[in-house]
């Protein structure tokens, strides 16, 4: 009897599992993303030597190179200088001799308190800057300035 229980129990368990259920399905979207941060590698020249010979303005040049350029569509980097002195190079006396700098595709920067654009890039590449004294030096030494670069995406 205990058997017949036990089965007939077995069976109302089972036909309570056969019970249809129903499932509502709900529509979901996922969204697939990711980012890229804008990357670059820039090189500007470490120094700059001028020369010339007596009697005329002393010229130099150095390259700046962009690399692994990867922008927002549209975007370039754009390169500006400066100079503390507005482009005086100092003699070791303080004697100024001013200096003008010019990128290759960029007119001279005639604005020498706020210097200007010298360079810019949509794509890895390389181009030169250069530096000539406005007039030629009336007196032997070592002359230098200290320009700064600024690298800006625009």
């Amino acid at each position: 009897m205990k058997k017949l229980i036990a089965v007939l129990s077995a069976l109302v368990m089972l036909s309570a599992l056969t019970v249809p259920f129903t499932a509502f399905a709900e529509e979901k979207n996922t969204v697939v993303q990711f980012d890229v941060d804008p990357s670059y590698l820039i090189t500007i020249p470490q120094k700059v030597t001028l020369n010339g010979t007596y009697g005329q303005p002393y010229t130099g040049s150095g390259t700046i190179t962009a690399e692994k350029v990867f922008l927002e569509e549209g975007k370039k980097i754009g390169i500006t200088l400066t100079s503390a002195s507005q482009f005086n190079l100092k003699l070791s006396d303080n004697t100024n001799l001013p200096y003008t700098a010019k990128g290759a595709a960029f007119p001279e920067l005639t604005n020498k308190a706020n210097g200007g654009k010298v360079a810019e890039f949509a794509e890895a590449g390389n181009t030169t800057i250069s530096f000539t004294t406005d007039t030629a030096p009336q007196y032997a030494g070592k002359y230098t300035d200290s320009v700064v670069f600024t690298i800006a995406i625009e």
